[in-house]
């Protein structure tokens, strides 16, 4: 079921891929031996209740055809709503064919509040909201190196169309000459942001920009950052980002307890987040990102807290991996 060229296999695929709405993805040859473990697993143990993450839809398939076959309550975790994804047309195939298989669900998860509402209207069942977090295990040994004299501004990771990297871009090449700053980016991009910055010939603004590196390193060079950058993501004419999202790589600031510039801001789940813990601003336009970047140097200067920001009363650990375990335990036992 590889992307291959051509008429027919575009139609090919097109089939198969409805065939595959009545018994589960291109995954579903894995669910014969998922369902026989599972039987296996529940003659030896009590089982209390089943967990699917979806996607694939193989794993919510398996765990429906337990649910019937033992009688043992079932949810299903969201990390994105199911049909996200899928077209107008797609989404109308998805509720008649597939969503019915669903209906026995006991509970959804999801990672914000309003796709755990979307999921409550759509299964008719209590769902909870799991963030995705952070694992306080991950950043025990991360060590930054020594600070830099300029203020360093930091992104890491993926950017998806409707995210405005070139905002931000525009900002730093019309910031004013005295102004020197440092922008960190490891990521798919960074051919794109050199040839930015290579037609521009600024020199108050220093760029560090290489392709993907691994994790740990990832986090380290995120540590010697003075302030990290998000890209909000939101678009009214989509049912699932009409309030935006909050990125993953989110959390994973607020670990490192960082300052965080949000651009362009989403008026939505994002800027709520950020504003309730006072941890960043929002850079709504080219000019209010550079009157934020001209505060944050003269704070850098005189070595203050940029923005004034410190993340008080243990803001970030409610973010921890181990209280949304936490969370996800009594969320279950609720539904027992």
């Amino acid at each position: 079921f590889s992307a291959k060229p051509g008429l027919y296999n575009s139609i090919q695929r097109r089939i198969a891929t409805l065939i595959k709405l009545l018994t589960g993805d291109h995954s579903e040859s894995w669910q014969p031996v998922a369902t026989y473990a599972g039987e296996r697993i529940c003659e030896k143990l009590k089982i209390d209740m089943i967990m699917a993450e979806h996607s694939p839809d193989a794993s919510v398939f398996a765990a429906n055809f337990l649910h019937h076959r033992l009688n043992i309550p079932w949810v299903i975790d969201f990390r994105d709503p199911m049909m996200r994804d899928l077209n107008k047309v797609a989404r109308k195939i998805y509720r008649i064919f597939t969503l019915p298989r669903f209906r026995s669900v006991t509970g959804t998860i999801n990672v914000n509040e309003f796709w755990s509402s979307q999921d409550e209207e759509l299964f008719k069942v209590k769902s909870c909201v799991i963030q995705n977090g952070f694992d306080s295990d991950d950043f025990k040994f991360i060590k930054a190196g020594k600070p830099e004299r300029v203020l360093t501004i930091g992104y890491f990771g993926s950017i998806q169309p409707g995210q405005h990297l070139d905002a931000f871009l525009r900002a730093l090449s019309s910031l004013p000459g005295h102004l020197r700053v440092k922008f960190i980016y490891r990521g798919h991009l960074n051919s794109r942001i050199e040839d930015f910055f290579s037609q521009h010939h600024l020199k108050n603004v220093e760029i560090d920009s290489k392709p993907t590196v691994p994790r740990e390193q990832g986090l380290q060079l995120m540590a010697s950052c003075d302030v990290l950058l998000l890209l909000s993501l939101k678009n009214e004419n989509d049912p699932y980002l009409v309030n935006g999202l909050i990125p993953g790589k989110t959390f994973e600031y607020f670990a490192l307890r960082k300052p965080i510039l949000v651009v362009t801001g989403d008026d939505g789940l994002l800027n709520e987040l950020i504003h309730s813990g006072n941890v960043g601003r929002v850079g709504k336009d080219e000019q209010s990102i550079i009157k934020l970047l001209e505060v944050a140097s003269i704070q850098k200067e005189n070595n203050a807290n940029i923005w004034d920001i410190s993340y008080e009363n243990g803001f970030e650990e409610q973010f921890s991996r181990k209280k949304q375990a936490e969370n996800l335990v009594k969320f279950i036992e609720s539904l027992l």
